[in-house]
């Protein structure tokens, strides 16, 4: 049996949502990838640098998970669908409600 590659894109203000589905998709025997999120403030090239990688996580990918919270996808997350979908990947929402996260 293959195993399953999941890429998972959301806003980093859920970071613990990240957690959590990480968690549950590992428990499964998923690989998860995730952004790598920071506390602290990037210079413009090590912004680059991560979004460029996200990106690549995303290649690697059978599918993309996008972590929607509450309704809300940013324009940096419809940026990672949008090229998701030009890779052909499937992708799947993760909804939750504000008070579930």
């Amino acid at each position: 049996m293959a195993v399953k590659i999941v890429t998972l894109c959301g806003s980093r203000k859920y970071a613990a949502v990240f957690e959590t589905v990480e968690l549950a998709l590992s428990k499964q025997g998923v690989i998860v990838l995730k952004p790598a999120f920071s506390d602290e403030v990037l210079t413009p090239i090590e912004l680059q640098n991560l979004r460029q990688t996200h990106l690549k996580k995303i290649d690697l990918a059978d599918e993309v998970v996008v972590i929607n919270v509450a309704g809300y996808i940013g324009e940096r997350n419809r940026q990672e669908i949008g090229y998701a979908q030009r890779q052909h990947k499937r992708i799947r929402y993760y909804a939750v409600t504000e008070n579930e996260h």
